[in-house]
């Protein structure tokens, strides 16, 4: 429950979502405080990009709501969902023609007059994105020109564009290295800070979880297993029990948080 200290931020109440005859999310509820961020963790299959896809309206759930700041996704337009909400994608889908500017400008699409091009605000708004995200030297560049930590960067890049209030990142990590995984999650956390964002982020790796993240929530068995600071949940016993696997957990040596590292005993 959001303490008495605490605004409301992303609340999901009874959410459930399948594929044909297949239930993939039962009843699942969720609540994050506005400002915090949250990592998603669960086994390949989960749910976790479907979860994110259904706050983000890509997907519309089979019953239960979705509420953020106060507001019921169910009462407003697609248009004002996108400027509540964006989500950074794995792989960034886009021509390989477009400009890194090109790619960041799609991020406005929310509050562009249908019979207008962008004015200077949303043109000042792109450069503040790129600059966010550390990628204004490449403004120019061609997205298939881009390294794979560089396009993660302007995807984004381009949802800063859309202002949004709540960010979602699914499995933006995934196919970075340490380097471009840290780089990314340091501009996601300042920023956080910076503009009080709310973040999700569906993510494989529990120790990224235990670094950049003020909670972290576990998913399996199509709802929400645990959820709170990642000391009290990246536990040895939580995590055996939801990956199945043979595991340690030791405090980071610097900061603290928990260190999971596989301890097979045979």
């Amino acid at each position: 429950m959001v303490g008495a200290d605490q605004q409301p931020g992303l609340l999901v109440e009874g959410l459930t979502y399948g594929y044909g005859t297949e239930v993939v999310l039962d009843q699942l509820d969720l609540e994050l405080p506005l400002g915090l961020s949250a990592a998603v963790l669960g086994r390949n299959g989960a749910g976790k990009s479907t979860l994110l896809n259904l706050i983000s309206g890509v997907y519309r759930p089979h019953a239960g709501s979705i509420h953020f700041g106060g507001t019921d996704f169910r009462a407003i337009a697609p248009r004002e969902r996108a400027r509540l909400v964006a989500m950074t994608p794995q792989v960034l889908q886009i021509a390989p023609t477009f400009t890194l500017r090109d790619c960041v400008s799609l991020g406005r699409t929310p509050y562009l007059h249908p019979l207008r091009g962008e004015t200077a605000h949303d043109r000042s708004e792109v450069d503040r994105a790129m600059a966010d995200a550390g990628v204004e030297r490449l403004a120019n560049r061609r997205i298939g020109e881009l390294s794979g930590g560089e396009r993660q960067l302007a995807a984004l890049a381009m949802s800063l564009a859309q202002q949004p209030q709540l960010l979602l990142l699914d499995e933006a990590t995934a196919h970075l290295d340490l380097n471009h995984q840290l780089a990314l999650l340091q501009r996601v956390r300042a920023l956080q800070k910076e503009r009080g964002l709310t973040v999700l982020a569906a993510l494989h790796d529990p120790n990224l979880a235990g670094l950049f993240f003020d909670r972290v929530v576990l998913l399996g068995d199509r709802k929400i297993l645990r959820s709170g600071p990642p000391t009290e949940v990246l536990t040895q016993p939580t995590l055996e029990q939801l990956y199945g696997a043979e595991l340690a957990v030791i405090p980071h040596p610097r900061h603290g948080s928990p260190v999971v590292v596989l301890d097979p005993r045979s």
